[in-house]
């Protein structure tokens, strides 16, 4: 959320109100890749009325804000704020600006100031726009609306692409060594189930091979990233096996990735050791379904709230417990909210999780929005998110129609297990 240079405001002169304006920018409204067009609720001047136009163009529902506990002028602010910070919202439209009263405009100012983003106000009417006040804000004035419509074309930031794993129910698979699994599996599948299992094997080689030729370091003893305001000693394997697993649909799928996954570590020198039981254990890829855009996209369709949205998210990533997600700083979450802290009792640092790309702006506006509210860096991520015992993920999940994963302490977890060995090690 940190504004190094805030960029002009435009005011784009539309004084014959023409329906082409209007609706070349209404086709370019696509939050996916951060470009949000406004058409305010016609004759209404009060600051709330704005918030809950920008929710609804922010695709978050707004009939539940009362019963989310943000039902009020300055937190529904804060939630817009919020997500338009978390979904790296780089160009906003607000058509019919010239109807709205002062104290929109500020609010929409006072956004613009707060984010950096480009905006834009539609004047659709005769005359200057003096009823706006610019004396003290960088800003142009346009009739053309080319100034405008070319600028938000491929301007806006890409939207994460995602895997395409065959999601289909794979069939039993082998329980052999590492070494022998894929020879197994050729010679007991039929050649088509063969092929997917070869597919999700193949991918987690690849996977292991790229994350070690980063990571070549003879002890796996690396530099830990920035989280936040401070460097933490963070797990890198974590990261790497949370990121392979996070959108594996079954325990099968994720078997096989990790299988591929201990065949690059083989090829590099190590031994990546899965514990014995792995099948029967709980985590991600095995007790968490796959977090997915369309998954992203059912929970902003139906919470508005941000810390609310990033609880259910992490709660559906990592299968953690209450007692671990109440405990969770805020500076557990990464810079780029694609890495968050986990305590761990059996080990001396935190686990470390991958954050999948679909859900770092529900993670990212749960931080922003505790910001906006007074939080410091170090108290709780969700705090006002969770409830007693969860009860807002709950809650939360059953609005969306998702169903929780069975929840363990993060130590409890197969991640816990693993162990990295050099190639001729134990």
């Amino acid at each position: 959320m940190t504004v190094y240079r805030l960029p002009e405001v435009t005011v784009l002169l539309d004084p014959h109100d023409d329906v082409a304006v209007t609706g070349t920018l209404l086709a370019r409204h696509n939050p996916a890749t951060g470009v949000i067009i406004v058409h305010p609720t016609p004759g209404r001047t009060a600051e709330l009325t704005l918030a809950l136009d920008l929710l609804r163009a922010l695709g978050h529902p707004t009939g539940r804000l009362v019963d989310e506990r943000i039902g009020a002028l300055e937190p529904i602010w804060a939630a817009v704020t919020a997500w338009c910070d978390g979904a790296a919202v780089a160009h906003l439209v607000v058509l019919r600006a010239h109807l709205l009263s002062a104290r929109q405009h500020e609010r929409l100012f006072a956004l613009w100031r707060t984010l950096g983003m480009d905006l834009v106000l539609v004047w659709h009417t005769e005359g200057s726009p003096t009823r706006l006040a610019l004396d003290d804000v960088p800003h142009r004035i346009t009739h053309r609306l080319a100034d405008v419509a070319d600028h938000l074309t491929g301007a806006a930031p890409t939207a994460p692409a995602m895997t395409g794993f065959d999601r289909r129910p794979l069939p039993p698979l082998p329980s052999v060594e590492t070494s022998l699994f894929r020879a197994v599996a050729r010679e007991r599948l039929p050649r088509d189930e063969f092929d997917r299992v070869a597919e999700l094997y193949d991918h987690g080689r690849a996977a292991a091979c790229r994350w070690l030729a980063d990571c070549d370091t003879p002890e796996l003893d690396h530099p830990a990233p920035t989280t936040g305001d401070r460097p933490v000693p963070p797990s890198h394997l974590s990261v790497m096996l949370t990121a392979l697993v996070t959108e594996s649909p079954t325990e099968r799928h994720t078997l096989a990735l990790l299988r591929g996954a201990q065949h690059g570590f083989t090829l590099h020198g190590y031994r990546l050791a899965l514990p014995p039981q792995f099948p029967h254990m709980v985590g991600p890829g095995l007790t968490t379904g796959p977090f997915t855009a369309e998954t992203a996209s059912r929970i902003r369709d139906r919470i508005a709230h941000p810390v609310r949205a990033g609880a259910l998210a992490t709660a559906l990533l990592t299968g953690a417990g209450y007692g671990t997600l109440v405990s969770i700083p805020i500076t557990a979450l990464s810079d780029r909210a694609d890495v968050l802290l986990l305590g761990s009792r059996r080990r001396a640092g935190p686990e470390a999780h991958a954050i999948a790309p679909a859900a770092r702006p529900l993670l990212a506006a749960a931080r922003t929005f505790q910001a906006l509210r007074g939080a410091q860096p170090r108290h709780a991520l969700f705090r006002g998110g969770l409830g007693g015992k969860g009860s807002f993920v709950r809650q939360s999940a059953a609005a969306c129609g998702l169903t929780l994963p069975a929840r363990h302490r993060w130590d409890a977890q197969w991640l816990s297990t693993v162990v990295v060995h050099p190639g001729d090690g134990p």
